[in-house]
């Protein structure tokens, strides 16, 4: 796991994690897709992404329930079998 917020300001120890990193998966919570572009900005070339809001969620209005997290989950067991 990375910090989102030292890839987005270029801090050094960030930009070399995520570029040696085996794998990345980018989780973004609405269509804005900050965290992917901000990942894209850092130089990573190839990464996973899971877009929260195509699993039904509404940025503001989204209460975090047990099926919220299933779907979360079950998304992301998905992308890293895919992936193997």
């Amino acid at each position: 796991m990375g910090c989102l917020t030292a890839v987005a300001n270029g801090l050094d120890f960030a930009m070399d994690s995520i570029k040696i990193a085996e794998r990345v998966l980018v989780i973004d919570g609405c269509s804005e897709n900050c965290a992917r572009l901000a990942t894209m900005k850092a130089g990573a070339s190839s990464f996973d992404h899971i877009l929260l809001s195509d699993l039904g969620t509404g940025k503001g209005n989204t209460k975090v329930d047990r099926e919220y997290i299933a779907r979360a989950y079950e998304r992301t067991e998905m992308i890293v079998a895919e992936g193997k």
